[in-house]
């Protein structure tokens, strides 16, 4: 089991939003919470959010990686993502992450997809999607039967 990390002057020192395993358990405290209760949505992407933007006094944040890099980042992996500040960039990939959540659920529940594969696809995602916040390049390893993603204007889709 890893020990907390301390400071110099032998205080807890605060997650660092450079961490993989920080940023994962962000996202799963979102994910969690609105699973729990989808009507808190808007405030849990809301919360997370000011954590992954640097804004929240309670983790490190990376220099200017989460005040703007994060935002830049985004936007060049993921398509349709609105103009503005790192903080739109972000909210707009985690609203589409609970998006995901959310129709894997409802597949499970329709009968449509059983619940180890709709488990399997949320890991995937989370694991994806926390390397989007680490401005970690995407890899995929296509399968055999995988096709070529292609936006509507016939331009390769971008992986988020």
């Amino acid at each position: 089991m890893n020990e907390p990390a301390i400071n110099e002057d032998g205080s807890p020192a605060k997650p660092c939003l450079g961490d993989h395993n920080v940023v994962w358990g962000v996202l799963v405290s979102m994910i969690d919470a609105v699973t729990e209760d989808p009507t808190t949505a808007p405030a849990e992407i809301e919360k997370a959010t000011t954590i992954l933007t640097g804004d929240d006094p309670a983790y490190a944040p990376m220099g200017s990686w989460n005040s703007e890099g994060i935002g830049n980042w985004i936007r060049g992996h993921m398509n349709g993502v609105p103009d503005g500040d790192a903080k739109t960039a972000v909210e707009f990939a985690l609203a589409h992450l609970v998006l995901h959540q959310f129709d894997l659920a409802r597949g499970v529940a329709e009968e449509a997809i059983d619940p180890a594969g709709a488990g399997h696809r949320m890991r995937t995602l989370m694991g994806n999607w926390t390397n989007l916040m680490l401005g970690v390049p995407y890899e995929h390893e296509p399968e055999e039967n995988d096709e070529p993603a292609i936006d509507e204007d016939g331009s390769p889709a971008k992986p988020y």
